[in-house]
């Protein structure tokens, strides 16, 4: 078999490497990859929830964006910038491919909790709400 392309995945909260974050902060994540002189290469990320159920799904090219011609190793980071999930744990799934299909991917490589942000000031969400946190704003009409 081939060697796998992808070689290292981490999570980073205030510029050091967590798996813990906050509803509402910043969520980055890094990966690298070995390029095989490939011309044209994307990153693309699956965000999934604690049952495997795809919650997000990110890939450069929707952003018009690429590596291009890189030699050897490089590295992307992707930067979510308020991170919109409520507390649980969440898995992350990523993937490496050209223009036409998948060149590797890492299912489920890592694993992170999402704490609530004590600094908002609603009420964390009770047990067995969903997954995703949207500020509501309500009006008696």
């Amino acid at each position: 078999g081939s060697r796998p392309l992808l070689t290292r995945a981490r999570l980073l909260r205030n510029g050091s490497p967590s798996v813990a974050f906050v509803t509402g902060e910043p969520f980055v994540f890094e990966v690298e990859f070995r390029t095989d002189g490939i011309p044209e290469l994307y990153v693309s990320v699956r965000l999934c929830d604690g049952l495997g159920r795809p919650l997000l799904d990110a890939n450069m090219r929707h952003y018009n964006q690429c590596i291009r011609d890189a030699q050897g190793l490089a590295k992307v980071r992707g930067t979510i910038e308020s991170l919109p999930l409520n507390p649980g744990r969440y898995s992350l799934t990523f993937y490496l491919g050209n223009q036409s299909y998948d060149l590797d991917v890492v299912t489920d490589c890592m694993t992170f909790d999402v704490l609530w942000n004590e600094h908002f000031d609603i009420h964390p969400p009770q047990a067995g709400w969903g997954a995703i946190h949207v500020p509501v704003s309500w009006s008696e009409s």
